[in-house]
Protein backbone atom coordinates (compact mmCIF):
# COMPACT_ATOMS: atom_id res chain seq x y z
CA UNK A 1 0.00 0.00 0.00
CA UNK A 2 2.87 2.77 0.64
CA UNK A 3 3.22 4.44 -2.74
CA UNK A 4 6.98 3.08 -4.08
CA UNK A 5 6.89 5.11 -7.45
CA UNK A 6 9.68 4.03 -9.58
CA UNK A 7 9.77 6.36 -12.17
CA UNK A 8 8.53 9.71 -12.81
CA UNK A 9 6.12 11.25 -15.45
CA UNK A 10 5.58 14.62 -14.80
CA UNK A 11 6.78 17.68 -12.47
CA UNK A 12 5.02 18.23 -10.66
CA UNK A 13 -8.29 -7.51 7.83
CA UNK A 14 -28.03 -27.92 32.55
CA UNK A 15 -29.10 -24.02 31.30
CA UNK A 16 -25.67 -23.09 31.32
CA UNK A 17 -24.00 -26.45 29.91
CA UNK A 18 -27.10 -26.23 27.24
CA UNK A 19 -25.86 -22.63 26.40
CA UNK A 20 -22.23 -24.02 26.28
CA UNK A 21 -22.60 -26.74 24.22
CA UNK A 22 -24.56 -24.53 21.67
CA UNK A 23 -22.10 -22.20 21.52
CA UNK A 24 -19.54 -24.55 20.81
CA UNK A 25 -21.11 -26.43 18.19
CA UNK A 26 -22.17 -22.68 16.27
CA UNK A 27 -18.27 -21.99 16.74
CA UNK A 28 -16.89 -25.37 15.56
CA UNK A 29 -20.15 -25.64 12.58
CA UNK A 30 -18.35 -26.40 9.17
CA UNK A 31 -20.73 -24.14 7.41
CA UNK A 32 -19.80 -20.23 7.05
CA UNK A 33 -22.14 -17.67 8.01
CA UNK A 34 -22.45 -14.05 7.91
CA UNK A 35 -23.04 -11.94 11.12
CA UNK A 36 -23.98 -7.81 10.60
CA UNK A 37 -23.19 -5.81 13.50
CA UNK A 38 -24.92 -2.35 13.67
CA UNK A 39 -24.14 0.30 16.20
CA UNK A 40 -26.75 3.81 16.60
CA UNK A 41 -25.45 7.04 17.29
CA UNK A 42 -27.89 8.08 20.24
CA UNK A 43 -27.34 11.78 18.68
CA UNK A 44 -28.73 11.59 15.43
CA UNK A 45 -29.67 7.83 14.41
CA UNK A 46 -26.53 8.01 12.11
CA UNK A 47 -25.36 4.18 11.83
CA UNK A 48 -21.81 2.42 11.48
CA UNK A 49 -22.31 -0.96 9.93
CA UNK A 50 -19.25 -3.95 9.91
CA UNK A 51 -20.29 -7.61 8.80
CA UNK A 52 -18.01 -10.73 10.17
CA UNK A 53 -17.09 -13.02 8.16
CA UNK A 54 -17.18 -17.14 9.57
CA UNK A 55 -13.97 -18.83 8.19
CA UNK A 56 -14.75 -22.28 7.47
CA UNK A 57 -13.56 -25.33 10.19
CA UNK A 58 -11.27 -23.12 12.19
CA UNK A 59 -11.08 -22.60 15.87
CA UNK A 60 -12.47 -19.14 17.82
CA UNK A 61 -9.81 -16.73 19.73
CA UNK A 62 -10.28 -16.26 23.20
CA UNK A 63 -12.96 -13.15 22.50
CA UNK A 64 -13.68 -12.94 18.76
CA UNK A 65 -13.73 -9.12 17.94
CA UNK A 66 -16.94 -8.03 16.95
CA UNK A 67 -17.73 -3.80 15.68
CA UNK A 68 -17.99 -3.06 19.44
CA UNK A 69 -14.88 -4.28 19.71
CA UNK A 70 -12.80 -2.91 17.37
CA UNK A 71 -14.42 0.98 17.38
CA UNK A 72 -14.36 3.66 19.53
CA UNK A 73 -16.72 6.80 19.69
CA UNK A 74 -15.48 9.76 20.22
CA UNK A 75 -17.86 12.69 21.78
CA UNK A 76 -19.34 15.14 19.89
CA UNK A 77 -17.19 17.65 21.39
CA UNK A 78 -14.10 15.85 20.84
CA UNK A 79 -11.78 18.59 19.32
CA UNK A 80 -12.46 21.28 22.64
CA UNK A 81 -12.36 18.19 25.41
CA UNK A 82 -8.95 16.51 26.73
CA UNK A 83 -8.63 13.47 24.29
CA UNK A 84 -7.35 11.36 26.94
CA UNK A 85 -10.13 9.03 27.99
CA UNK A 86 -11.02 7.84 24.43
CA UNK A 87 -7.22 8.16 23.08
CA UNK A 88 -6.33 5.80 25.69
CA UNK A 89 -9.42 3.61 24.78
CA UNK A 90 -8.50 3.26 21.33
CA UNK A 91 -4.60 2.90 21.65
CA UNK A 92 -5.74 -0.46 23.95
CA UNK A 93 -7.87 -1.37 21.45
CA UNK A 94 -5.78 -0.61 18.95
CA UNK A 95 -3.17 -2.53 20.53
CA UNK A 96 -5.05 -6.08 21.32
CA UNK A 97 -6.71 -6.53 17.82
CA UNK A 98 -4.52 -4.00 15.67
CA UNK A 99 -6.90 -2.09 14.36
CA UNK A 100 -9.30 0.67 15.93
CA UNK A 101 -12.00 2.12 14.36
CA UNK A 102 -13.29 5.91 15.13
CA UNK A 103 -16.45 6.60 15.06
CA UNK A 104 -18.06 10.28 15.17
CA UNK A 105 -20.61 11.13 17.06
CA UNK A 106 -21.73 14.34 15.89
CA UNK A 107 -25.49 15.67 15.04
CA UNK A 108 -24.60 17.12 12.46
CA UNK A 109 -24.24 14.68 9.64
CA UNK A 110 -20.26 14.57 10.33
CA UNK A 111 -17.69 11.89 10.53
CA UNK A 112 -14.78 13.01 12.64
CA UNK A 113 -13.35 14.63 9.70
CA UNK A 114 -16.34 17.70 8.22
CA UNK A 115 -18.10 16.68 5.22
CA UNK A 116 -17.03 19.66 3.00
CA UNK A 117 -13.31 19.08 4.27
CA UNK A 118 -14.10 15.09 2.54
CA UNK A 119 -16.05 16.31 -0.34
CA UNK A 120 -12.94 19.12 -1.25
CA UNK A 121 -10.75 16.55 -0.94
CA UNK A 122 -12.58 13.74 -3.12
CA UNK A 123 -13.03 16.13 -6.31
CA UNK A 124 -9.33 16.65 -6.06
CA UNK A 125 -8.56 12.89 -5.96
CA UNK A 126 -10.53 12.88 -9.30
CA UNK A 127 -9.04 15.82 -10.72
CA UNK A 128 -5.41 14.61 -10.20
CA UNK A 129 -6.05 10.99 -11.15
CA UNK A 130 -7.66 12.50 -14.80
CA UNK A 131 -4.51 14.52 -15.05
CA UNK A 132 -2.19 12.01 -14.43
CA UNK A 133 -4.20 9.60 -17.08
CA UNK A 134 -3.91 12.27 -19.78
CA UNK A 135 -0.01 12.51 -19.03
CA UNK A 136 0.31 8.65 -19.15
CA UNK A 137 -1.51 8.54 -22.45
CA UNK A 138 0.56 11.26 -23.68
CA UNK A 139 3.37 8.83 -23.89
CA UNK A 140 1.27 6.30 -25.94
CA UNK A 141 0.75 4.05 -22.77
CA UNK A 142 -2.63 2.57 -21.79
CA UNK A 143 -3.61 5.10 -18.53
CA UNK A 144 -6.15 2.13 -17.46
CA UNK A 145 -3.47 0.15 -16.64
CA UNK A 146 -5.11 -3.09 -18.29
CA UNK A 147 -2.19 -3.93 -20.74
CA UNK A 148 0.30 -3.51 -17.93
CA UNK A 149 0.24 -1.76 -14.95
CA UNK A 150 2.18 1.19 -13.32
CA UNK A 151 4.31 2.39 -11.16
CA UNK A 152 4.89 5.89 -11.69
CA UNK A 153 5.59 8.46 -8.64
CA UNK A 154 2.45 10.42 -9.28
CA UNK A 155 -0.10 7.08 -9.75
CA UNK A 156 0.32 3.35 -9.07
CA UNK A 157 -2.03 0.80 -10.45
CA UNK A 158 -2.65 -1.44 -7.85
CA UNK A 159 -5.10 -3.92 -9.59
CA UNK A 160 -3.89 -5.89 -13.40
CA UNK A 161 -7.94 -5.11 -14.66
CA UNK A 162 -6.68 -1.19 -13.78
CA UNK A 163 -9.49 -0.09 -11.53
CA UNK A 164 -7.64 0.52 -8.50
CA UNK A 165 -5.19 3.11 -8.34
CA UNK A 166 -2.69 4.96 -5.76
CA UNK A 167 -1.90 8.53 -5.72
CA UNK A 168 0.93 9.71 -3.57
CA UNK A 169 0.51 13.68 -2.20
CA UNK A 170 2.84 15.50 -0.47
CA UNK A 171 1.89 15.69 3.63
CA UNK A 172 0.69 19.24 4.14
CA UNK A 173 -0.94 18.47 8.07
CA UNK A 174 1.03 20.21 11.03
CA UNK A 175 -1.24 20.08 13.56
CA UNK A 176 -0.15 24.07 15.10
CA UNK A 177 2.31 24.18 17.96
CA UNK A 178 1.57 20.07 18.32
CA UNK A 179 5.39 19.03 17.78
CA UNK A 180 4.01 16.10 16.22
CA UNK A 181 4.42 16.43 12.51
CA UNK A 182 6.54 19.07 10.81
CA UNK A 183 5.15 20.70 7.54
CA UNK A 184 5.80 18.35 4.38
CA UNK A 185 7.57 16.00 7.06
CA UNK A 186 7.28 12.70 4.71
CA UNK A 187 9.26 10.21 5.19
CA UNK A 188 9.46 9.21 1.30
CA UNK A 189 10.81 11.88 -1.23
CA UNK A 190 8.57 9.97 -3.92
CA UNK A 191 5.62 11.68 -3.21
CA UNK A 192 3.89 12.78 -6.37
CA UNK A 193 3.48 15.52 -8.38
CA UNK A 194 3.91 18.77 -6.40
CA UNK A 195 0.47 20.47 -5.52
CA UNK A 196 -1.01 23.68 -7.53
CA UNK A 197 -2.05 26.12 -4.97
CA UNK A 198 -6.05 25.18 -5.54
CA UNK A 199 -5.18 21.75 -4.39
CA UNK A 200 -3.19 22.78 -1.10
CA UNK A 201 -6.31 24.54 -0.40
CA UNK A 202 -8.18 21.43 -0.50
CA UNK A 203 -5.70 19.00 0.71
CA UNK A 204 -3.91 20.97 3.70
CA UNK A 205 -7.55 21.00 5.89
CA UNK A 206 -7.80 17.16 5.34
CA UNK A 207 -4.02 16.36 6.65
CA UNK A 208 -4.53 19.40 9.62
CA UNK A 209 -7.86 17.21 10.45
CA UNK A 210 -6.18 13.61 10.43
CA UNK A 211 -3.10 14.95 12.75
CA UNK A 212 -5.84 16.16 15.08
CA UNK A 213 -7.72 13.32 15.78
CA UNK A 214 -5.12 10.56 15.49
CA UNK A 215 -2.86 12.58 17.14
CA UNK A 216 -3.40 11.73 20.75
CA UNK A 217 -4.05 8.25 19.64
CA UNK A 218 -0.20 7.97 18.46
CA UNK A 219 0.98 9.62 21.51
CA UNK A 220 -0.77 6.99 23.56
CA UNK A 221 0.28 4.21 21.50
CA UNK A 222 3.75 5.18 20.89
CA UNK A 223 4.34 5.91 24.60
CA UNK A 224 7.26 4.56 26.78
CA UNK A 225 4.80 3.17 29.32
CA UNK A 226 0.92 3.35 29.91
CA UNK A 227 1.04 5.41 33.25
CA UNK A 228 -1.16 8.50 33.83
CA UNK A 229 1.77 10.47 32.70
CA UNK A 230 3.05 8.50 29.78
CA UNK A 231 6.86 10.02 28.11
CA UNK A 232 5.22 11.10 24.63
CA UNK A 233 7.41 9.71 21.31
CA UNK A 234 6.78 12.10 18.47
CA UNK A 235 6.07 9.89 15.31
CA UNK A 236 6.06 11.51 11.31
CA UNK A 237 4.75 10.66 8.49
CA UNK A 238 5.93 8.33 5.65
CA UNK A 239 3.70 8.17 3.31
CA UNK A 240 -0.16 9.47 2.28
CA UNK A 241 -2.13 10.26 -0.42
CA UNK A 242 -5.47 9.09 -2.35
CA UNK A 243 -6.51 5.45 -3.37
CA UNK A 244 -9.47 5.19 -6.06
CA UNK A 245 -11.11 1.98 -6.07
CA UNK A 246 -13.24 1.68 -9.27
CA UNK A 247 -16.47 -0.17 -10.14
CA UNK A 248 -15.30 -3.99 -11.95
CA UNK A 249 -12.08 -3.78 -9.54
CA UNK A 250 -10.96 -6.97 -8.24
CA UNK A 251 -10.57 -8.21 -4.58
CA UNK A 252 -6.92 -8.40 -3.21
CA UNK A 253 -5.51 -10.61 -2.12
CA UNK A 254 -4.48 -11.14 1.92
CA UNK A 255 -1.60 -8.96 2.38
CA UNK A 256 0.37 -7.39 5.31
CA UNK A 257 1.99 -4.09 4.23
CA UNK A 258 4.77 -4.71 6.22
CA UNK A 259 6.99 -6.74 8.49
CA UNK A 260 7.55 -4.12 11.13
CA UNK A 261 6.18 -2.51 14.08
CA UNK A 262 6.22 0.96 14.48
CA UNK A 263 4.40 1.46 11.23
CA UNK A 264 0.32 2.86 11.37
CA UNK A 265 -2.42 2.96 8.60
CA UNK A 266 -4.81 5.84 8.54
CA UNK A 267 -7.62 4.89 6.15
CA UNK A 268 -10.24 8.05 5.86
CA UNK A 269 -13.21 7.29 3.49
CA UNK A 270 -14.19 10.37 1.50
CA UNK A 271 -17.55 9.09 0.77
CA UNK A 272 -19.63 6.79 3.21
CA UNK A 273 -19.47 3.07 2.71
CA UNK A 274 -21.70 0.12 1.80
CA UNK A 275 -20.95 -3.27 0.86
CA UNK A 276 -20.80 -2.96 -2.84
CA UNK A 277 -17.66 -0.77 -2.49
CA UNK A 278 -15.34 -2.66 -2.60
CA UNK A 279 -13.98 -1.65 1.51
CA UNK A 280 -11.71 -2.85 3.43
CA UNK A 281 -11.40 -6.19 5.46
CA UNK A 282 -9.76 -6.55 8.39
CA UNK A 283 -8.28 -9.75 10.43
CA UNK A 284 -7.80 -8.72 13.72
CA UNK A 285 -5.40 -9.57 15.73
CA UNK A 286 -2.87 -10.81 12.93
CA UNK A 287 -0.28 -8.02 13.97
CA UNK A 288 0.44 -10.87 16.82
CA UNK A 289 1.34 -13.53 14.00
CA UNK A 290 4.33 -14.23 11.59
CA UNK A 291 2.69 -16.67 9.11
CA UNK A 292 -0.26 -16.98 6.21
CA UNK A 293 -1.93 -19.90 5.47
CA UNK A 294 -1.29 -21.45 2.52
CA UNK A 295 -3.89 -19.23 0.10
CA UNK A 296 -3.25 -16.55 2.36
CA UNK A 297 -5.33 -16.60 4.78
CA UNK A 298 -4.63 -16.70 8.49
CA UNK A 299 -5.50 -18.97 11.91
CA UNK A 300 -7.98 -16.12 13.08
CA UNK A 301 -11.34 -16.79 11.85
CA UNK A 302 -12.89 -13.31 12.06
CA UNK A 303 -12.94 -11.06 9.66
CA UNK A 304 -14.11 -7.79 10.08
CA UNK A 305 -15.46 -5.24 6.99
CA UNK A 306 -16.09 -2.20 8.47
CA UNK A 307 -18.66 0.03 6.60
CA UNK A 308 -17.95 3.90 7.76
CA UNK A 309 -19.17 7.05 6.97
CA UNK A 310 -17.66 9.44 5.49
CA UNK A 311 -14.70 10.99 7.38
CA UNK A 312 -14.65 8.28 10.07
CA UNK A 313 -10.97 6.62 10.33
CA UNK A 314 -9.72 3.16 10.26
CA UNK A 315 -6.44 2.70 12.23
CA UNK A 316 -4.30 -0.61 11.76
CA UNK A 317 -1.26 -1.93 12.42
CA UNK A 318 1.26 -2.03 9.17
CA UNK A 319 1.39 -6.08 9.90
CA UNK A 320 -2.33 -6.58 10.51
CA UNK A 321 -4.01 -8.94 7.38
CA UNK A 322 -6.40 -6.83 5.20
CA UNK A 323 -7.42 -6.43 1.70
CA UNK A 324 -9.48 -4.62 -0.42
CA UNK A 325 -12.46 -5.97 -1.55
CA UNK A 326 -13.75 -5.85 -4.85
CA UNK A 327 -16.06 -2.47 -6.14
CA UNK A 328 -19.08 -4.23 -7.43
CA UNK A 329 -21.23 -0.95 -7.54
CA UNK A 330 -22.55 0.46 -11.02
CA UNK A 331 -20.77 3.68 -11.66
CA UNK A 332 -19.22 4.65 -7.64
CA UNK A 333 -15.94 5.06 -6.91
CA UNK A 334 -14.70 4.56 -3.45
CA UNK A 335 -12.27 6.97 -2.89
CA UNK A 336 -10.03 7.37 0.68
CA UNK A 337 -7.25 9.23 1.85
CA UNK A 338 -4.62 7.43 3.53
CA UNK A 339 -1.31 8.42 5.49
CA UNK A 340 1.25 5.91 6.99
CA UNK A 341 2.29 6.75 10.34
CA UNK A 342 5.96 5.94 11.58
CA UNK A 343 6.71 5.62 15.25
CA UNK A 344 10.64 8.21 15.77
CA UNK A 345 13.08 7.03 16.92
CA UNK A 346 15.22 7.77 19.90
Amino acid sequence: MPPLGEQCIGYGCSLTLFLATLIFVMNHSSSAFTIRHTSMSKDDGRTSQLLGHKAMGMIDPPRAPTLDSISVTLPHDWEENNPYSWSKKAAATFNEYGVVALISQTGEGDGLIKSHICDNANQSAFSRVKEMHTRIKSRGMDPSGVEEPYRFAEILCRDDGGRRFDVPLPWLGAEKNSGHVPLGAVGSKRTGAPLRSSEGETIAPLHESIVKSVGPIMDAIWSKNNNDDPTIKQFYVAAAGFLMNQPGSASQNWHRDGPDEGFIDCFVPLIDLDESLGPTAIQPGTHKTATLGKDGDQHDPEVLIPLLNKGDILLFDYRTLHRGLANKSKSTTRTLAYAVFRQKGD
